[in-house]
């Protein structure tokens, strides 16, 4: 059976939390699902390939593990194998509402709810129900039809005496959704029916499982001011993450640490707790989702306003085409009242109240040092030492151009000049023409990657976190193949997905002997080639268009042979007449 050897393989190292490159590329094992005809070899695959889905959930790569449970399932309802099928479509419904594809969630539990009814196995169907109710949860905040959801799972579980999981989860969400509906009562009954169907075989709940149910505990405790009672569930909850040591238990349980250090005035732990978890919850929608809402409000009651807009915008862009309202619930749920002691504040004043705090955006203390710091540290890619200027130049344009207003654009361009502010650390380590990016990045990415992340550390000035940001990320691929790996489409901050597109093009042009006539229509072509891979598709598009514009109102001649020239002219004209070059 060659294809689960390479399963087993595959799952092996993932096992140990290697990420790339896989002993065989995991597409390639998602095609390979379908020329197997033999049914017992199809079951063995399907059941390792199961279990590899797990473990890439487990490692926050539902990304990665959702190819391969589609490609189960396709085989399995081919082959007419129900319970096959019907797992399959579990998996392919709990990676979905992860990926935070909450319609195809809902689809695939619906598909394994007619398998597991057709069936009669009452444990699966009532399992199904509290995945259903989890979608809608997560989904749209649709807290009334979830807890239906949630209570009809519990009534057809209520003639197995054994321990469910499907009860288990069903209890704990329902405490999420008595939170979410200001019962703190009833949420910490439903807390406490949970730890006790947990407490009857604890062997069969996984370890995120019972972590989130210790995070419903907090958030309950810390609303009926009993804080000392959330520190012991939270205190648990790192036990468990820490026994596990899988990222997404890490993640759950330091923001749920994180409430109750803000619960109790240490709002600098928490803070340094989210910023850490943050980093590491980007190769994962849906704790990206929780962790940006955790450090909104950590900032906000910090006194940091323009950094939590800053978060919230991104927080926004994440879930776009969703209700901002539901996706402002994660911001206004009763235990951040409660910390805040303002119990006024909804979902609807957020926003208002963060601007309302604004003033005129200052320099920070430290930026001409920083400054002057990145124009040296590029001299090592550019003997102009204008590759962070140019680069900088270019991403405001692009931001203008997506919309935001002139002063964050002016903003976001200046955050990007210090983008490569990292190629200070390790002098043998010269940056590569990014003409060659359609490879992987290097190690020399990562090495000055993680330098500017760490130069930039002072991050108190909402444009040094987001230059810290773009440091960080720069190189962070669209398909997730770039660094820090894993990292991929809106899960990249959009500041640093607009300046990686600005930085590519700046190379394309600078980078290439002039005698290769490379043109600015040439450059976006490349641009054109590597999106959906490397760079954003939808800013790319855009950027095209600016760069188009720009031209065309500046008289530059974008497929002009000599397009060095013609870039310097345009990049001129973007500085408003300040010489870069």
């Amino acid at each position: 059976m060659p294809l689960c050897e390479d399963l087993l393989q595959t799952e092996k190292q993932i096992e140990f939390g290697n990420a790339t490159p896989q002993p065989i590329p995991l597409d390639v094992l998602c095609g390979r699902f379908a020329d197997v005809s033999n049914a017992t070899e199809l079951s063995a695959a399907a059941e390792i390939g199961l279990r590899l889905c797990q473990k890439l959930h487990a490692q926050g790569r539902s990304f990665d593990a959702l190819p391969i449970a589609r490609a189960i399932y396709n085989r399995s309802a081919a082959t007419d194998s129900h319970n096959l099928t019907q797992r399959a479509a579990t998996a392919n419904g709990l990676l979905s509402s992860d990926t935070a594809d909450f319609a195809a969630a809902i689809e695939f539990h619906g598909r394994a709810l007619a398998l597991a009814k057709a069936s009669g196995d009452s444990i699966s169907f009532s399992r199904v129900w509290n995945n259903i109710g989890s979608a809608l949860l997560a989904g749209a905040g649709h807290f009334n039809a979830a807890a239906k959801c949630f209570l009809h799972s519990i009534d057809i579980a209520a003639g197995i005496e054994d321990p469910q999981v499907g009860r288990y989860g069903s209890l704990t969400n329902l405490a999420k959704c008595a939170l979410n509906q200001l019962d703190v009562d009833g949420g910490l009954k439903y807390a406490e029916l949970a730890l006790a169907e947990l407490q009857k075989n604890v062997s069969t709940v996984n370890p995120i499982s019972q972590i989130c149910l210790h995070q419903n505990f907090v958030r309950l405790l810390i609303v009926a001011g009993r804080h000392a009672e959330a520190e012991q569930h939270a205190n648990q909850a790192m036990d468990l993450a820490i026994a596990d040591g899988g990222k997404r238990c890490a993640i759950v349980a330091s923001t749920t640490r994180a409430a109750v250090d803000l619960a109790r005035g240490n709002t600098d732990i928490a803070l340094t707790r989210l910023e850490q978890s943050l980093a590491d919850s980007r190769t994962t929608r849906s704790a990206l989702r929780e962790t940006l809402s955790f450090v909104v409000r950590a900032q906000d009651l910090a006194g940091q306003p323009e950094k939590a807009m800053l978060r919230l915008k991104e927080l926004a862009a994440l879930i776009h085409g969703q209700n901002v309202r539901n996706a402002l619930l994660h911001l206004s749920m009763p235990f951040w009242t409660s910390i805040a002691g303002n119990t006024s504040v909804t979902s609807l004043h957020i926003e208002a109240r963060l601007r309302s705090h604004f003033s005129e955006p200052q320099p920070p203390e430290n930026w001409s040092t920083l400054s002057r710091l990145a124009i040296g540290n590029s001299l090592q890619a550019d003997a102009t030492g204008s590759h962070g200027l140019r680069v900088g130049a270019l991403t405001r344009l692009l931001a203008l151009a997506y919309g935001y207003d002139p002063i964050e654009a002016m903003e976001v361009g200046l955050a990007a000049q210090l983008h490569d502010i990292g190629l200070a650390a390790g002098h043998d380590n010269l940056i590569r023409p990014h003409a060659e990016s359609t490879r992987e990045s290097s190690h020399m990415d990562a090495h000055h990657c993680r330098a500017g992340w760490e130069i930039l550390s002072d991050d108190s000035h909402p444009r040094i976190a987001m230059a810290r940001d773009i440091a960080q990320y720069h190189h962070s691929w669209w398909n997730g193949a770039g660094y820090p790996a894993g990292v991929a489409g809106k899960a990249i901050p959009i500041h640093a997905r607009m300046c990686a597109i600005a930085d590519v093009y700046d190379s394309l042009l600078t980078n290439l002997p002039t005698e290769t006539g490379y043109s600015l229509q040439d450059a976006l072509f490349h641009l054109t080639r590597i999106a959906g891979t490397h760079l954003d598709p939808d800013l790319v598009q855009v950027f095209t268009i600016a760069i188009r514009s720009e031209a065309y109102n500046e008289g530059v001649g974008i497929e002009t042979n000599n397009g060095l020239a013609c870039f310097y002219q345009l990049i001129n004209a973007l500085a408003e007449g300040r010489s870069l070059v």
